[in-house]
């Protein structure tokens, strides 16, 4: 699993101090509104419960032992369709997924984007399920202001903001690679969103810039959304023959 780092963290109630990161402005009932939709957006963040299942240290005897690894995923689909990271549920005998009202489901994985370290799960919910808006490509641009929202027990739901830093191009088709970020990761944050200022789904936190304090790598949603697409076309295709 990808290395994190502890990141420079605010509680929600000192959360007007750090409006200043998140470039909003300084009036705390405006500012509050924002943060409000932002967390509102947070019943579209789920935890990843990835179990590898081994025998006991004897032949044939022992009890089993389970190693779980936890990260965090993206509904992108009500139908139960969640974006997370390929390292956090790779070579797992069970997967879950617990939503943000604590209802714990199993997981299954519909798809695995080779080239990228990003996977899409599917879940069974009784119930619909909200999907992240997705943000519009075009407007990313250097500098623009992000937020993560964290993940981690201790501090889910913490805003946590910054901005683009880099953007990296695959030359090949001239997309977007890898979003650069000054964001520093919990253990957890990881398969995370990135968000703009109005709640809007910009990428997946894949990994720690290990050489630079405070920087991050984000998978672009959009890279996210054709991947899904495509896949919904096959299993279409699928379906007819």
């Amino acid at each position: 699993m990808t290395a994190l780092i502890p990141k420079l963290k605010f509680s929600l109630p000192l959360i007007c101090v750090s409006f200043a990161a998140l470039g909003l402005s300084s009036a705390c009932h405006a500012d509050t509104s924002v943060i409000e939709h932002i967390l509102g957006e947070s019943s579209s963040i789920v935890t990843i419960q990835a179990q590898k299942i081994t025998a006991g240290s004897t032949m044939n005897s022992g009890p089993m032992e389970v190693r779980e690894q936890s990260g965090a995923g993206v509904i992108i689909d009500p139908a139960g369709y969640i974006a997370t990271n390929t390292h956090i549920i790779l070579y797992a005998d069970r997967i879950f997924v617990t939503l943000s009202n604590g209802i714990r489901l199993p997981a299954t994985i519909a798809a695995i984007a080779p080239a990228t370290d990003f996977s899409i799960l599917k879940i069974d919910a009784p119930f619909s399920l909200e999907a992240l808006p997705w943000a519009d490509p075009h407007l990313l641009t250097l500098g623009t202001k992000i937020i993560s929202v964290g993940n981690t027990p201790l501090w889910k739901e913490t805003i946590c903001g910054g901005t683009i830093t880099g953007i990296a191009n695959t030359l090949s088709t001239g997309s977007v690679g890898l979003i650069e970020m000054d964001l520093a990761l919990d253990r957890g944050d990881s398969g995370g969103p990135v968000l703009d200022r109005q709640g809007q789904f910009l990428g997946i936190i894949v990994a720690k810039n290990m050489k630079v304090e405070r920087s991050s790598y984000a998978l672009p949603a959009w890279n996210i959304r054709e991947f899904f697409l495509n896949y919904l076309i096959e299993r279409q295709k699928e379906n007819v023959q």
